[in-house]
């Protein structure tokens, strides 16, 4: 308990401190900003004085994108938008959105600067859709943020004895693994990049030559590793005492994490188009505490446009402090509910987000009217201890419909298709689902361990197939 305790004194103090240090920074180093706050802040800093940061940095960023991104200059333009109309962060209202499909359309009209400032190149498409590519630019400042506050999320759950090993993909330069090894060094931890393309016998024995106490990496390859091994080794024997992981994961899942590794589990909220480092989950997990020294917050109604003071909406960014790459009221997709109470860890300035377990672009409509998103059927499977992963196919035409379900399990359990079976039919949130006259009977198919990636399926777990 003493070692619990300890920790959570660590996080509630650095996560929050860092942001306040970072602000009084600003007070000494920037003329502007001391002029701003009147001469300095407070020595104990308020929810007040770091909305009053952030709207200075909001200035500074609509000055700067409408001098250098072409986009937002013809934005504003054509919006009538001057940015001394913006007079509080209120104001931030009267600027359209910007959408995932603006940034793919052209990437070079965001880009503030020459290309010989920048030091970092990202292309790809949001993880687990099949969308547009997109592009984002990082100058060397830009990194050193990223880094920075992969640094400050780290000391959520790492001091300066411990162990990170990072399973992220690896290759080319300043990738998310480099970038989050310097991250971890920052705060004089020790990292140990194992990447993704080990077996689960050879990242054990990377953690026991090293004696990892923390493993940081994508959420389906750890699930993945545990299930593999956890009948072969004493994982709970080895000395681990966080798992962090990088995306969602259903609560059976993280239950199932802590009782084989007899640890403790927090996820963490990253987007590309925002510095990969977004969020992290306190020790009070009850949400994410996001990088309020680079980035603004609004939560908004997905069909309207309005900005939420409660209840579930989806996330929209803006980059306070991007200088190739800075995006203004960025639209993300993903969905999670405001949570405007102080958190538990102590934190009383920080603000804080649910976990978002919906992204719009993976949620499939169906005949009935009902919606299905892979998070539904997450928290339902992964309550049967055998499943390893599964795939979701949708097929129907003519007003008919039928989900196949590719079922990869340990193999363990004999009964599991009658299980699987048993739950659609049983659970409260997916008995719906079947009620109806448009659903014919699910297909279930079990497969053996290994069996989804031998076929080769995209991160998107739910394809429909339908004839419509």
């Amino acid at each position: 308990m003493a070692d619990k305790k300890n920790r959570e004194d660590l996080e509630r103090i650095y996560l929050e401190e860092w942001l306040h240090s970072k602000i009084r920074y600003e007070v000494l180093t920037d003329p502007d900003f001391r002029a701003f706050t009147d001469g300095g802040l407070p020595e104990r800093l308020t929810r007040a004085d770091i909305e009053r940061y952030h709207f200075f940095r909001l200035k500074k960023l609509l000055s700067y994108v409408s001098g250098n991104s072409s986009f937002y200059k013809d934005l504003f333009d054509k919006n009538h938008i001057r940015p001394s109309d913006i007079v509080s962060l209120a104001d931030l209202e009267k600027i359209p959105f910007t959408d995932q499909a603006d940034l793919a359309r052209n990437p070079n009209r965001f880009l503030c600067g020459s290309h010989g400032d920048i030091a970092r190149v990202t292309t790809f498409t949001t993880s687990g859709t099949t969308g547009p590519e997109k592009r984002v630019y990082c100058t060397d400042g830009d990194i050193e943020r990223i880094i920075e506050f992969m640094g400050a999320g780290m000391r959520t759950v790492t001091e300066k004895e411990d162990v990170v090993q990072i399973m992220l993909p690896s290759g080319r330069l300043s990738n998310q693994a480099d970038l989050l090894e310097q991250g971890v060094l920052k705060i004089g931890a020790k990292a140990v990049k194992a990447g993704l393309n080990l077996s689960s016998e050879e990242q054990l024995e990377l953690i026991k030559k090293h004696g990892a106490t923390v493993i940081f990496g994508v959420a389906s390859p750890v699930y993945r590793m545990t299930q593999e091994l956890k009948d072969l080794h004493a994982l709970d024997k080895l000395g681990v005492k966080t798992v962090f992981l990088t995306s969602f994961l259903a609560d059976a899942q993280k239950e199932y994490l802590r009782r084989i590794w007899n640890c403790d589990v927090h996820s963490h909220y990253g987007l590309t188009e925002m510095g990969l480092a977004v969020a992290v989950e306190c020790h009070a997990h009850d949400g994410y505490h996001f990088n309020e020294a680079d980035l603004l917050l609004e939560i908004i109604d997905p069909e309207t446009g309005r900005v939420l003071d409660e209840g579930e909406g989806e996330l929209v960014f803006t980059t306070l402090t991007r200088q190739g790459t800075p995006l203004v009221r960025y639209r993300t997709n993903d969905i999670a509910r405001v949570i405007p109470e102080p958190c538990p860890c102590g934190a009383a300035t920080l603000r804080r987000f649910g976990p978002v377990k919906r992204r719009l672009e993976l949620i499939v409509r169906l005949a009935g009217g009902y919606l299905i998103y892979p998070s539904l059927f997450d928290e339902v499977f992964y309550t049967l201890t055998d499943v390893i992963d599964y795939d979701l196919r949708v097929t129907g035409a003519g007003g008919r419909e039928r989900l196949h379900f590719t079922m990869e399990t340990t193999g363990q359990d004999p009964d599991i298709h009658d299980r699987v079976r048993r739950l659609l039919f049983s659970e409260p949130a997916l008995r719906p689902l079947f009620a109806g006259n448009t659903m014919d009977e699910p297909e279930i198919v079990v497969v053996p361990p290994g069996g989804i990636l031998q076929m080769g399926r995209a991160k998107k777990k739910i394809i429909d197939e339908r004839v419509l």
